[in-house]
């Protein structure tokens, strides 16, 4: 039915556009050449909307008509294929050289989406030490000048996660609330990041997110990332809400507190979450296991 609305001309564009988008809700493989079809549509909706659909199904056959779309005039077509490309090409030698493109459009939007996807395509095989190429790496570096607030902490948080420190200044600023960015994952990225690279300048800005203030009206919508920063850090209070909630009564604050032992690597919690591993049926044994598989890797506070 989806497939027969992609393709029927007398269909309205925005139900076109619809079906497209099912069909990549579904994975409907079956449905590429119909797509491949509609990305070539007369309105700019239905195009858009096949690009995306072809990226998330990932069929190798989309390359040739994504690859197109970098270079369409529309933004937002530009946008669609930047986010399918990677997905759909074979050699990852073009993805690359199609993601530095990317951060090289006037468009901010667009820009920072190559750095994510830069991160989705991964380092190169063997590279234990980066979260990207190393060309989209260097690229990252030059654009810790980018005018876009976005595009500069996007890259801040590609270098800080490779284990470098070009973009540390930045990362605070986010927690300090001088840089800021509508991209509330990076945002969230930015402060656990403060607290997992030792970022001690950040403190004031985390415990004033984290807890609040006495003038504060409600609670910052970052606190809980603030807190594992301050774990992170060893700091007191925030070691002991972790350790605390991880004995709440509620099972929603007992989750949020295992899952912030294992982000944080809390040594601390450890014992706790061994006697909560015997206990199933007070949480999710999974999201244990997680946790006590993160402080396997590195030991914290």
């Amino acid at each position: 039915m989806l497939e027969g609305l992609l393709g029927s001309p007398e269909a309205d564009p925005a139900i076109r556009a619809a079906a497209a988008l099912g069909l990549a809700d579904i994975g409907a493989a079956e449905a590429v050449p119909a797509l491949l079809g509609a990305a070539n549509d007369v309105d700019a909706s239905v195009r858009q909307m096949a690009v995306c659909a072809l990226g998330e199904i990932g069929d190798e056959r989309a390359e040739e008509p994504v690859r197109r779309a970098l270079d369409d005039p529309s933004p937002a077509l530009r946008f669609q294929a930047t986010m399918a490309y990677p997905r759909v090409c074979p050699a990852r030698d073009q993805a690359i050289a199609a993601l530095l493109r990317a951060t090289e459009d006037d468009d901010p939007e667009i820009c920072h989406l190559g750095l994510r996807m830069a991160e989705e395509l991964g380092p190169d095989e063997g590279d234990e030490t980066s979260v990207v190429a190393p060309t989209l790496l260097q690229r990252a570096k030059a654009l810790l000048e980018h005018p876009s607030p976005k595009v500069r902490l996007g890259s801040a948080i590609i270098l800080a996660r490779s284990g470098l420190d070009a973009g540390d200044e930045l990362l605070v600023a986010a927690a300090r609330g001088e840089l800021r960015t509508s991209e509330g994952e990076d945002e969230a990225a930015a402060l656990e990041l403060c607290g997992e690279r030792g970022l001690r300048e950040a403190v004031p800005a985390l415990e004033r997110r984290a807890f609040g203030s006495i003038l504060s009206l409600r609670q910052d919508p970052f606190a809980w990332q603030a807190r594992v920063a301050l774990c992170w850090l060893g700091h007191p209070r925030a070691v002991a809400w972790v350790l605390g909630d991880l004995r709440a009564r509620s099972r929603e604050r007992r989750a949020l507190a295992i899952a912030a032992a294992g982000r944080a690597r809390l040594e601390a919690a450890r014992s706790i979450l061994l006697e909560l591993k015997r206990q199933p049926e007070l949480t999710d044994a999974e999201a244990v296991d997680e946790a006590l598989a993160r402080l396997g890797e590195r030991g914290s506070t």
